[in-house]
């Protein structure tokens, strides 16, 4: 079953991907775990929220949580930070833990409930700087929802459906 996350927000996150400072070669074989994001974007939220997130083209998280380096440069359009605004504040029905995650299809990928694959870079990564972080599913086509500390930090597009 397709992906139907807004053509928008994916049109974004991907152009975010595409820009990625690291190599392809590293970006394509799933032996070589890149721990860190490379942040490319950053997004800031509309009032009331006004939080600064950065993004890499499939992981969008709050600044706070994801302590770039160095900030991007690049900002996303303004209609992104209502977009995200929007997926943060959306009703998820299921939630887990990373322990929740089992082995994928390939070593690339993880595989969570109702059959979503994710990065492993991205369970990687989080595991090693937030591992009390809860992921949050609404269904398929929808980004999954990141909650630390029951406060909504980001949203983690799938890579792959899984069949169920």
């Amino acid at each position: 079953m397709p992906l139907r996350v807004p053509a928008l927000l994916i049109l974004t996150l991907a152009s975010c991907a595409s820009v990625s400072a690291a190599p392809v070669s590293a970006q394509s074989d799933p032996r070589l775990v890149q721990t860190v994001p490379a942040w490319t974007q950053k997004v800031k939220l509309p009032p009331p929220d006004g939080r600064t997130f950065v993004s890499d083209g499939g992981l969008v998280l709050d600044v706070e949580i994801a302590k770039p380096a160095v900030r991007p440069s690049e900002s996303m359009a303004a209609d992104m930070g209502k977009a995200v605004a929007g997926y943060l504040s959306g009703y998820y029905t299921t939630e887990f833990g990373l322990s929740d995650l089992h082995d994928g299809p390939s070593q690339a990928v993880v595989v969570g409930p109702q059959g979503f694959a994710v990065s492993r870079n991205y369970v990687t990564f989080l595991t090693r700087y937030a591992p009390r972080i809860r992921l949050r599913l609404r269904g398929d086509g929808h980004p999954v929802l990141l909650v630390l500390d029951g406060r909504n930090v980001g949203l983690l597009l799938p890579t792959v459906l899984v069949s169920r």
